[in-house]
């Protein structure tokens, strides 16, 4: 699907990931500090006028036309709806006709493995757009003090929905996080243990890392923008919140540079550890190489073809020549022992 956009000018509209079978679909949260409503809409037009703050949730993009079909009803260029299909976007936050739209990362867990989700936002006077990939997000938690009336997500203005989106977004960084550093002790014992898997795991272990630190670095400057920079639609009073929000993003960025270093610590130690096991190897296949250089000479000294040999007519000339080399042979281990070679 990647290769698709090639020779395509800009604006056009092309899905690159890979859920190509997920439905498109819409969901349609309405609320106030008095109540709140959720359904399935299948079509743009059902959007109400009204005064309540509405989040309108949509799911895949197998429907192309869905998507344009958003974009014309809500005055959204081509260029940003090109952005949102497009799931190798870096991330970005940015003020666009009157719009604040975000690109950014959702990690969270899904059967034991870390899933990484583009997210796109746009943040309109009363209402906030949302586009994901596929069914399954960080959000329930949110929906839950929606429905709930908990907290002051229906109390406060729409930029403080947002901001509680970045803030699940960032509380599944922690458990993603988590679940790395575990993984990190794992590895760790694995190369402890010297096993053959080592540099395999470490390898899966650091890709996991990588993803980690490249979906999170970027949100970290893009809240911090949003605490520093006059951004439309987002008010005083929540840019307070999106402050806390920043010190927990560095948090998290602290604790990835550390475990990058430990990575790269256990990747050197397991290096070391071959290094040392050949060496180990090579002490040997060297000593025993030195024994039979003596060994190798009285051989070949005393199997040369001269008739007339001191010993060669002694009856026992064999035996004393084989308990001798046995005897130089154990002696010259007693000293590497001594010495602390071997």
């Amino acid at each position: 699907m990647k290769t698709d956009k090639i020779n395509h000018p800009p604006g056009t509209l092309i899905y690159t990931g890979e859920y190509t079978s997920q439905e498109t679909k819409m969901e349609l949260y309405s609320f106030d500090e008095s109540g709140y409503a959720i359904r399935q809409i299948t079509s743009i037009n059902e959007v109400p006028e009204s005064p309540q703050k509405m989040w309108l949730n949509i799911i895949g993009f197998n429907d192309i036309d869905i998507i344009r079909e958003i974009g014309q009803f809500y005055a959204i260029s081509d260029l940003v709806l090109e952005d949102i299909l497009n799931t190798d976007h870096r991330s970005k936050m940015e003020y666009v006709d009157d719009k604040l739209f975000a690109v950014l990362k959702m990690v969270y867990l899904k059967k034991e493995k870390i899933v990484h989700e583009q997210l796109s936002i746009l943040v309109l006077d009363n209402l906030i757009l949302t586009f994901q990939e596929m069914e399954g997000d960080v959000f329930d938690i949110l929906r839950s003090r929606i429905a709930n009336g908990k907290g002051n997500v229906r109390k406060l203005n729409i930029d403080y929905l947002f901001y509680s989106m970045l803030d699940a977004i960032v509380d599944h960084y922690y458990t993603a996080l988590e679940f790395v550093e575990a993984l990190i002790d794992h590895v760790e014992e694995i190369v402890m243990n010297e096993e053959n898997n080592a540099m395999e795991r470490i390898y899966s272990t650091k890709k996991e890392l990588i993803f980690l630190r490249s979906s999170i670095l970027p949100i970290k400057d893009l809240v911090r923008n949003l605490t520093s920079e006059d951004f439309g639609l987002v008010n005083d009073t929540t840019k307070a919140f999106f402050s806390d929000l920043n010190d927990h993003l560095v948090e998290i960025s602290d604790a990835l540079m550390l475990d990058r270093e430990l990575v790269s610590s256990l990747t050197e130690t397991h290096i070391s550890n071959i290094s040392n096991n050949m060496n180990k190897v090579m002490t040997v296949l060297t000593i025993f190489s030195a024994i039979f250089i003596p060994l190798s000479f009285l051989t070949g000294f005393f199997g040369m073809n001269f008739s007339t040999f001191p010993g060669i007519d002694f009856a026992y000339g064999v035996h004393v020549f084989v308990v001798g080399c046995i005897a130089l042979a154990v002696g010259m281990i007693a000293f590497f022992k001594s010495k602390g070679w071997l």
